[in-house]
């Protein structure tokens, strides 16, 4: 699957909103739901990675200056993790390259990594 086809599946406006995502039957209305669970996955991702970042800029301030790189060491880590996701579910979708069934198995795939992302995130900002 070819990432200009993803981004331009992803950034396509559909109707997903107005689908009935419990009841999808069709490729184009699961394809719809799948992009529509994404996106909130990733919202909600935003989400906790900014209170973790806000998080790691509390740890940096109560360290000296050589000592500081807890907010550094986030923003590389998030950066990577994304490039894992992407490759990760491209890889799983072109076992169906070609077919209709490859953008809805990309979609559900970085829908599921996301949000184990954000628990990982949250768990960061969340007190023991």
């Amino acid at each position: 699957m070819r990432a200009a086809a993803l981004a331009a599946l992803l950034l396509t406006p559909r109707l997903a909103a107005a689908l009935d995502c419990a009841d999808a039957t069709t490729q184009r209305a699961m394809d719809d739901c799948a992009v529509a669970a994404f996106k909130a996955a990733d919202a909600r991702l935003n989400a906790a990675y900014a209170k973790a970042r806000a998080a790691m800029q509390a740890i940096d301030a109560g360290l000296s200056a050589p000592e500081r790189g807890a907010e550094k060491a986030l923003t590389a880590a998030q950066r990577a993790w994304i490039i894992v996701r992407d490759q990760t579910c491209t890889a799983e979708a072109y076992q169906y390259y070609g077919g209709s069934i490859a953008p809805l198995v990309f979609a559900n795939c970085a829908a599921d990594l996301t949000a184990a992302r954000t628990k990982v995130l949250t768990d960061m900002t969340e007190e023991n």
